[in-house]
């Protein structure tokens, strides 16, 4: 009954809903509406633009697999510029790290050179390689895009954090940004090595030895954590730059006119 109350819909209203949820950000009820048009009225002028935003959409509901299968229909399909569907399976594999990406690159470096050089791009930033991925923008002519990644953070140097904490306890903590856990790793390890000191000055070695041994164990853990925490931070503010720039990098223009 319900498969008979959705072939006397029009496709027009069942595409604009399709539509209305994507607007909404409801990208998993989307998907499903553009594939559910694609499924009823797949002659339909606009079948091949549905079919193409539904695997955009489960991409962005985080569904890669099923993205994955909805771009390679149609691939196979006769709907036209079938090279931006293996575009976008390629995007997949560079933001989920699928070695598949090997395949697809030499077909798009033919295809869409364009948008090879920005896939390309993409994946030296994620290697924290701004500098190739500058020239490669450049040599695609990309130079707005090539300039805002003069603004890619560098953050807190990580070996330089832990050799800082090493130096002074809680030098690196307060070097990328984090003065309480520079305090409680100051108190930690400098606070063990003064009642080390005031034992061996008691001539109480035994508990001496034991609370030195804690000071130096306190101040290297210390010293790893700056490491560490350093290198967390400098990814956090490398992500947060990445999301700022993924839109420039992976555009999406496939409306309604694109497919005609």
């Amino acid at each position: 009954m319900v498969i008979l109350l959705f072939l006397q819909l029009e496709p027009g209203p069942v595409l604009g809903f399709a539509e209305a949820l994507e607007r909404d950000g409801k990208s998993r009820e989307a998907a499903t509406e553009f594939y559910r048009f694609w499924t009823y009225w797949p002659s339909d002028s606009l079948a091949p633009y549905a079919l193409f935003r539904a695997g955009i959409n489960y991409a962005r509901a985080g569904e890669y697999g099923v993205a994955v299968n909805v771009f390679s229909e149609y691939a196979r399909s006769d709907c036209p510029k079938r090279e931006y569907a293996l575009l976008e399976i390629a995007r997949i594999y560079a933001l989920t790290g699928d070695r598949g990406i090997d395949t697809l690159m030499p077909i798009l470096e033919t295809s869409l050179p364009k948008e090879a050089s920005l896939m390309k791009a993409w994946a030296s930033l994620t290697r924290d390689d701004p500098a190739s991925a500058m020239k490669t923008l450049r040599e695609a002519g990309e130079d707005s895009i090539a300039l805002a990644l003069k603004g890619f953070p560098e953050g807190p140097a990580p070996f330089l954090s832990a050799l800082l904490s090493a130096l002074l306890p809680g030098a690196g903590q307060i070097y990328y940004g984090h003065p309480g856990d520079a305090f409680m790793a100051f108190v930690f390890s400098v606070g063990m090595g003064g009642v080390s000191y005031y034992y061996f000055d008691a001539k109480r070695p035994v508990p001496g030895w034991i609370t030195g041994g804690l000071a130096g164990f306190f101040w290297l853990s210390q010293a790893y954590g700056a490491y560490v925490g350093a290198r967390e931070r400098r990814h956090i503010k490398r992500e947060e730059y990445l999301l700022y720039l993924k839109p420039k990098l992976f555009a999406d223009p496939y409306d309604r006119e694109f497919f005609r």
